[in-house]
């Protein structure tokens, strides 16, 4: 099934042109907020079970000390960008922004490239700024990963 025709004619000149950072910016807050919804309840299933193990006398929220909850925080957020960007090419976030995650060459990532470029995006998440200086609108992770 071939993707849908697209309409407008501005969309469709920069079909295969890079994102610029106002656009990934846009899609990137997207998908933290869909990792944080997921450590939400992750926080809040873990209070249930903490309940239900008797470890706690009423249910309530787990907090897990700032070294777990940074750690599962990257867990998630690369979980999301890997997920999405090795199958579809395109997380919530970039789906409804119209974007997508190609190789150089214009190929979909392989689930290896895509865990590698998420890990990187979630453990520098300033790297993204780098587009802003870009002629290219490419940022380190693009460069290093040719993506």
């Amino acid at each position: 099934m071939s993707p849908p025709a697209i309409r407008n004619d501005r969309a469709r000149a920069l079909q295969g042109e890079n994102a610029g950072i106002v656009s990934r910016s846009l899609a990137n807050l997207i998908d933290f907020g869909v990792a944080e919804a997921a450590f939400i309840g992750l926080l809040i299933v873990a209070g249930i079970l903490r309940f239900v193990l008797g470890l706690e006398r009423s249910i309530v929220v787990w907090q897990p000390s700032a070294p777990v909850v940074l750690g599962l925080q990257f867990v998630l957020l690369t979980a999301v960008f890997t997920i999405g960007w090795a199958g579809a090419g395109r997380t919530l976030g970039k789906g409804i922004l119209g974007l997508r995650v190609l190789t150089s060459s214009g190929e979909a990532l392989t689930f290896r490239r895509a865990l590698v470029r998420a890990s990187l995006c979630a453990l520098v998440p300033g790297i993204l700024l780098f587009v802003a200086l870009s002629g290219k609108n490419l940022g380190i992770h693009d460069h290093l990963l040719r993506t």
